[in-house]
């Protein structure tokens, strides 16, 4: 069984919980990643906050925006994400771009973005017709990216290539005070 990273027994809800399911690149993707994001934070004169390597992910599908996670959604996702992850074999993701991603003034994400992703689309497709899962999806989009680094300035879309392992599906419970992680290797 995952490994229960969080536990919802404890969450108070004082704020909106954004709830969504996501990919975390393999430990050697991450740290590819996050000597990049230090890279470009130097070289672009950003002066902005890296993501913690163990932070980064995938964002996939939106879960949506409650006060609290809902009891049953961290057993459901476990049960839906497990095996949509046992069909799956081990791939890569690939970006070819990084630009800003919504944010505020001040305080801009920078992501990486693009790229051809047959293997995570298959993914994504397969994660939005997991009946465990259908009932608490509220977007279907496809739009993946990492956030790796939030910059006191607007940066628009520049090419930048990263390929990275998936290492697993993860339910991250994102608020403005803290964040979980449920964790679903897709190691074979």
């Amino acid at each position: 069984m995952p490994q229960l990273l969080f536990d919802t027994s404890d969450f108070k809800p004082s704020r909106i919980d954004n709830v969504y399911l996501a990919v975390r690149p393999s430990p050697i993707g991450r740290a590819e990643i996050h000597r990049f994001a230090l890279e470009q934070n130097d070289k672009l004169r950003l002066f902005g906050n890296l993501v913690a390597s163990d932070s980064l992910h995938a964002s996939l599908i939106n879960l949506g925006a409650r006060f609290g996670v809902p009891p049953r959604l961290v057993p459901d996702a476990d049960v839906g994400c497990s095996s949509v992850a046992a069909m799956m074999k081990p791939f890569k993701m690939m970006f070819d771009g990084m630009m800003s991603y919504g944010g505020a003034e001040g305080n801009w994400p920078l992501v990486l973005c693009g790229g051809d992703n047959a293997e995570l689309r298959e993914l994504h497709r397969r994660l939005l017709l997991e009946p465990a899962l259908v009932p608490y999806i509220k977007s279907k989009a496809f739009n993946p990216h990492i956030s790796f680094l939030y910059a006191s300035q607007q940066l628009k879309i520049q090419r930048a290539e990263m390929c990275v392992g998936v290492e697993e599906i993860v339910l991250v419970r994102s608020t403005t005070d803290r964040s979980g992680t449920r964790h679903v290797d897709l190691r074979s």
